[in-house]
């Protein structure tokens, strides 16, 4: 059987250098990609990996977002295009 991902949809309105910090505690617990978007960013790492307590612990106060579960197909294509 196949491992499902996470992507973890991040808002929030963070000057860049504190955004390459978050970037860089999500890639040292073990995210396997950061994409940056104009709101944020999407993180992803793998289902036996994810902890929703880690991750609120890193983000900052008036961070709003979104976990989904994604198919081991599209995370393929992610890893591909970056």
């Amino acid at each position: 059987m196949q491992q499902n991902y996470i992507k973890v949809t991040i808002h929030t309105d963070m000057e860049e250098y504190l955004q390459n910090i978050l970037a860089y505690r999500l890639l040292s617990v073990g995210y396997g990609g950061i994409e940056e978007t104009s709101s944020g960013m999407e993180a992803y790492c793998s289902e036996d990996i994810f902890d929703e307590r880690a991750l609120i612990a890193m983000l900052p106060d008036d961070a709003k977002y979104r976990i989904e579960s994604i198919e081991p197909s599209r995370w393929e294509r992610f890893i591909k295009a970056n």
